[in-house]
């Protein structure tokens, strides 16, 4: 075993090795980390450094400046809460794939499609969306279109295909 290995069995510096994104996460921080630094820096010798500031520049200048600084931060800030917003909208998809299975909007979407062409006047069309309904769901409630519009707004925001492992209630 090297040096390495018995640093990660013993839990040291090198047991979890960084993936590429939090790298790039990292990275992308870096510039805002060393704004952050100059400015506690700054607020340290917030005294002097805003006399000298002001005796140079001139007081408009100066709260022109911070005014310049307070919106880049929070354009930053607006930048970070959106791609936050998107990591937590990816993370809700993909568990909601890991509990209704990988195709579950297209499931919902066919049989919100289906579901309303049985209310079709051509039979030929409301007996295919039956068998297509049956399949899909693993329930058989017949031709009838009401009662299938009830079945489907009561089970829409819980329904499970029979292929994601939930045991549907057949009724004949």
């Amino acid at each position: 075993m090297d040096g390495a290995d018995e640093q990660r069995a013993a839990g040291g510096p090198l047991a979890i090795e960084e993936d590429e994104p939090r790298r790039r996460r990292r990275a992308a921080a870096a510039p805002f980390l060393v704004l952050l630094g100059l400015l506690l820096l700054a607020c340290a010798f917030s005294a002097r450094i805003l006399a000298f500031a002001a005796e140079q520049f001139g007081f408009e200048r100066l709260v022109a400046g911070a005014l310049g600084f307070l919106f880049l931060y929070v354009a930053w800030v607006a930048r970070e809460q959106g791609r936050l917003r998107e990591r937590l909208l990816d993370l809700m998809e993909e568990v909601l794939k890991v509990f209704y299975g990988p195709d579950f909007r297209r499931r919902r979407q066919a049989v919100d499609i289906l579901v309303r062409a049985l209310e079709s006047e051509d039979l030929k069309v409301r007996a295919t969306s039956r068998e297509h309904l049956v399949r899909l769901t693993g329930v058989d409630l017949g031709a009838d279109a009401a009662a299938w519009s009830q079945w489907w707004a009561e089970h829409r925001s819980t329904f499970r295909s029979p292929e994601s492992g939930e045991k549907s209630h057949v009724r004949s």
